[in-house]
């Protein structure tokens, strides 16, 4: 586990890290939503050590992304009838979730089979849910078109910069 690897995230492997980032690495990064493509690059640059079941089990692969077309049966996900053993929420941001858990309606792929499980061992705690009003949908989403936009003028100016302090 990456948790029990120690001085993987030194001062030194930051700084050589940090280094690589800002000489242009990281624009080949994306961050509009998720930690998981700097997770990725993080795994790959520090040569922490992961399991991959595709890699581990090729026979037995299923897909797993969200994206993907899943058979529902008793809530438990199936592709082409073998069994997944695991959903890969890439891309869908926790805030959604922690909405979701907070009784609010949002739009989660396989969101009952997520509910379920969530609360299995604790089905009382399964949140009622219901529609947000109208103004606290408009005033999220104008927030998040604020943060883009806020996003988008850094990362133009960073790249100005860097072009033209050479």
């Amino acid at each position: 586990m990456v948790c029990c690897k120690k001085d993987v995230f030194n001062r030194k492997n930051l700084a050589k890290l940090l280094d690589k980032l800002t000489s242009g690495e990281s624009e080949i990064l994306s961050l509009r939503g998720t930690d998981q493509p700097l997770f990725n690059y993080l795994v790959a640059r520090t040569d922490i050590s992961f399991y991959n079941f595709a890699y581990s089990q090729p026979e037995q692969v299923t897909g797993n992304h969200w994206s993907s077309e899943f058979d529902i049966i008793n809530n438990i996900l199936y592709d082409k009838g073998r069994r997944l053993t695991y959903l890969h929420y890439m891309s869908i941001s926790s805030v959604k979730f922690t909405q979701l858990c907070a009784g609010e309606y949002v739009e989660v792929p396989y969101r009952d089979v997520f509910l379920y499980y969530r609360y299995l061992k604790s089905p009382e705690m399964l949140p009622k849910l219901s529609y947000s009003n109208l103004l606290v949908l408009v005033g999220r989403n104008l927030k998040i078109w604020v943060i883009q936009k806020v996003n988008n003028v850094k990362f133009k100016l960073r790249s100005f910069r860097n072009r033209y302090s050479s």
